[in-house]
């Protein structure tokens, strides 16, 4: 069934981050970083069914090779905590095939970022159950001269709210093109009108470490809201505060500990990722809850804390 998740971050080297190694981990390839001669390679990553960079049409003819077009991001950039690129990721419809994801990604990504004078390079992740796709965004607008100047308003929460419904509305139309019935909606389900709990979306960075044998809290998480949302009694406020404290201990022990209490060897990126997944929904899911949801800033990265009145 298709559901609504479009998660935008920024790639920057204040997180140790670079353009190229985001782009060879997305794309499943081998690229060099000019600058600082690292190489990254991914090629051994499988599941990347789909890569195509979009461009204006008075773009240099180099933006179509992805070493030339992040390594040219790159050497922009002087600052040393520069953002050299910005990341959009979407949850596919599970209804749609492989080349009807690609044209619905085509025509979002070109009346989205290329009309603005963006580069836009699109990866999709053909995993089991979870079809997504990876939109990495230069910062620069391009011309047939190379890269200018950064748009500040394309970091605007009004430019990424905009973002979101366009997502919607361009899978909506596909899903009706292609005979599907299925919608999905950017709207939070309160202002839906919709009087259940949001469960919380696992994508692939709790994928991969549930792989590597962590627990997969979150969705021990969604587990509990469901068996909340199906009592047609409704749940006392006690009752129900009190399963979810326990899911979100779970949750907190199992995918934002520490790095010194685990045996996985989590990169800073990871609990970047996964403050920048679950925040959002965190803090809608325990509204009103006595919860305090906040990012937390620790020697190992960013990571969520959940803190309730209560004892757990």
């Amino acid at each position: 069934m298709a559901i609504f998740h479009l998660n935008a971050k920024v790639i920057s080297r204040a997180q140790g981050r670079s353009a190229t190694g985001a782009c060879a981990y997305r794309a499943g390839q081998c690229i060099k970083d000019e600058r600082t001669g690292l190489v990254f390679n991914y090629t051994r990553k499988r599941e990347v069914a789909y890569r195509q960079i979009f461009a204006p049409s008075n773009a240099p003819s180099w933006v179509q090779d992805r070493a030339q077009l992040w390594n040219q991001a790159e050497h922009k950039e002087t600052r040393k905590d520069a953002q050299v690129a910005r990341e959009i990721e979407v949850a596919l419809p599970l209804e749609l095939n492989l080349d009807q994801q690609a044209q619905l990604l085509e025509s979002f990504v070109q009346a989205q970022f290329v009309k603005l004078g963006m580069v836009a390079d699109v990866c999709i992740h053909n995993k089991p159950g979870n079809p997504h796709a990876h939109i990495l965004l230069t910062t620069r607008e391009i011309n047939q001269s190379g890269f200018g100047a950064k748009n500040r308003d394309w970091n605007s929460k009004e430019q990424l709210e905009k973002w979101r419904s366009a997502w919607a509305t361009h899978a909506n139309h596909r899903l009706m093109f292609s005979g599907f019935k299925t919608r999905i909606d950017s709207r939070s389900l309160q202002a839906q009108g919709i009087d259940r709990v949001p469960t919380v979306h696992v994508g692939p960075t709790v994928t991969a470490m549930q792989a590597k044998g962590m627990p997969a809290a979150a969705k021990q998480l969604n587990q509990t809201i469901k068996e909340i949302n199906m009592n047609e009694i409704k749940n006392t406020p006690t009752h129900t505060t009190s399963k979810l404290s326990k899911a979100a201990l779970k949750f907190l022990n199992g995918i934002c500990m520490p790095l010194s209490t685990t045996n996985s060897a989590k990169k800073t990126a990871d609990f970047d990722i996964l403050s920048d997944d679950y925040m959002e929904l965190l803090e809608e899911l325990f509204e009103g809850r006595s919860f305090m949801i906040q990012q937390e800033d620790t020697d190992t990265g960013y990571c969520i804390r959940i803190e309730s009145p209560r004892v757990l």
